[in-house]
């Protein structure tokens, strides 16, 4: 049960938000099975029960992936958001807590509290989830899209293979410590400076 509480007036916005997470159809998202309005004006979804472990919890427990895992996870997921932006649906605050990897290790995306059609996007609310949003979705009315969802799953990427959360949209890069080749370890093994393509 995931709830949000709202003043009065975004009403009709969360039950669009709420509507376009209940018509979500694929075996990598949750399901959202109801969603409304408490006598207390606690405005709620309610989804399904996903067994396994939250990628952010299994990042804390191991640290880095191994390369092989994150590959997995970053087919997986690229193409469940992909499923999710051709139907018009956005899915607005993507990061490790927010995936739920199954025994299976078949990544599970969830918590669609604040979900939205693209169509609305100008209308979406500011959301902060320091590291993962992208710098759009940190201003009200900001240009949010499909690449917001990308920008996110990037971040949630690098997370697992580093083993550490990327810096906020926020931050000025420019404060970071150098990187040098070698840095990001996948398993037993590092990746050194990228090739050209051209």
């Amino acid at each position: 049960l995931v709830s949000m509480l709202l003043p009065p007036s975004p009403t009709a916005r969360f039950e669009r938000e709420a509507q376009a997470a209940a018509s979500i159809q694929h075996p990598n998202t949750v399901s959202v099975t109801d969603f409304g309005e408490s006598g207390e004006g606690i405005f709620y979804l309610v989804m399904e029960y996903v067994e396994g472990e939250s990628l952010s919890h299994m990042q804390s427990r191991r640290g880095r992936l191994s390369l092989p895992s994150v590959q997995k996870l970053a087919t997986d997921l690229i193409e469940t958001i992909g499923h999710l932006h051709a139907g018009d649906t956005l899915h607005g605050d993507i990061k490790p807590s927010n995936v739920i990897v199954r025994p299976s290790l078949a990544p599970v995306l969830i918590d669609f509290g604040t979900a939205l059609r693209l169509s609305d996007a100008e209308y979406a609310h500011p959301v902060a989830s320091p590291g993962y949003s992208a710098p759009e979705r940190l201003v009200a009315r900001g240009d949010i899209g499909p690449w917001s969802d990308i920008y996110a799953l990037g971040a949630t990427l690098c997370a697992s293979l580093t083993g550490a959360p990327p810096a906020d949209a926020g931050f000025d890069p420019s404060a970071l410590p150098p990187m040098e080749a070698g840095d990001f370890a996948t398993g037993n093994e590092t990746v050194g400076k990228p090739r050209k393509l051209h």
